[in-house]
């Protein structure tokens, strides 16, 4: 009983909404047209976006490198900081293996987003 007056009152619903715009139709008929002369169209190309393969600036990564490890250009351990920055700049979801080289090290505890914001 519950669902027969449920789609009764649906059904009188829908039909009570058509009749209205049928009604609003025969009273005022709109015209749609399309513009065809596609020839005239005017549009813009889409935009194409470029993006850098080394997300590294030369000298932000020595100032980055100074900053955070007291390490300079000279010292053996620079090197080894250097690969950590670029792995921080350039990694991606699929290539997350590049830091198991750095995994044990205490030293690397910083920021990583703000490193990699810092020599971008």
């Amino acid at each position: 009983m519950l669902w027969t007056s449920i789609t009764a009152a649906a059904f009188w619903g829908a039909m009570d909404v058509s009749l209205g715009q049928w009604q609003r139709y025969n009273d005022n008929p709109t015209v749609v047209t399309l513009e065809k002369d596609f020839r005239s169209w005017k549009f813009s190309l889409p935009a194409v976006t470029t993006c850098d393969t080394n997300k590294v600036a030369p000298n932000k990564l020595a100032k980055a490198i100074a900053t955070r490890w007291n390490i300079t250009q000279s010292d053996a351990k620079y090197d080894y900081y250097s690969r950590f920055i670029h792995t921080v700049a350039n990694s991606d979801i699929f290539h997350l293996e590049q830091y198991t080289e750095f995994r044990d090290d205490a030293s690397l505890n910083v920021d990583l987003f703000q490193l990699a914001v810092e020599v971008y």
